[in-house]
């Protein structure tokens, strides 16, 4: 980086150590590489091994970029965002409304949990439909308000990556 931070990455699955890791440095060689390593990775289920990632930072505070699709257990978050101490956390959350917006009001409709790999039919009728739809939006208000107790303010990155969305992020921050 021209001004000379340190960059460095640490991706998380479900074991203890990181799937891929790139310690803090000023050498960013791994850098264009990383969408590719991300895509060979086989697709893991769970993400215990996020607990595990104040292990991986430097001493010194950081801004750390928190990425996932915010399905964490919300009963562990505060205790992860307690491990990150001194770090400046910036949650970084993948919203994908294709999980839940669109949805047909009757059909049969086939799911399998990333997390878990259980796999089951639900048959829709618009009263299941608003139920998702209302589930997702507690969801992301639990999140919102677990991070905003934890000093950090969440984005919800909906629709790909915008750098306008990330230059208001850090504008809000600063004022």
């Amino acid at each position: 980086m021209a001004c000379g931070d340190r960059v460095g990455f640490a991706g998380f699955g479900d074991g203890e150590k990181p799937l891929l890791y790139a310690p803090p440095g000023t050498d960013l060689s791994w850098l264009p590489s990383l969408g590719g390593l991300l895509k060979k990775l086989p697709q893991q289920r769970g993400c215990a091994g996020l607990w595990q990632a104040g292990a991986y930072l430097p001493q010194r505070r950081a801004l750390l970029f928190l990425l996932g699709d915010g399905h964490w257990p919300l009963a562990r978050l505060p205790g992860l965002l307690a491990t990150l101490g001194r770090h400046q956390p910036v949650p970084l959350l993948i919203w994908d409304e294709a999980e839940y917006r669109g949805l047909p009001d009757w059909g049969l409709l086939a799911l399998q949990d990333l997390e878990s790999g259980r796999r089951r039919r639900l048959w829709l009728r618009p009263a299941l439909k608003r139920r998702i739809e209302q589930a997702y939006s507690a969801r992301r208000e639990q999140l919102r308000r677990l991070f905003r107790a934890a000093g950090c303010e969440p984005m919800f990155i909906e629709q790909g990556y915008r750098v306008e969305q990330f230059n208001r992020y850090f504008l809000e921050r600063t004022a």
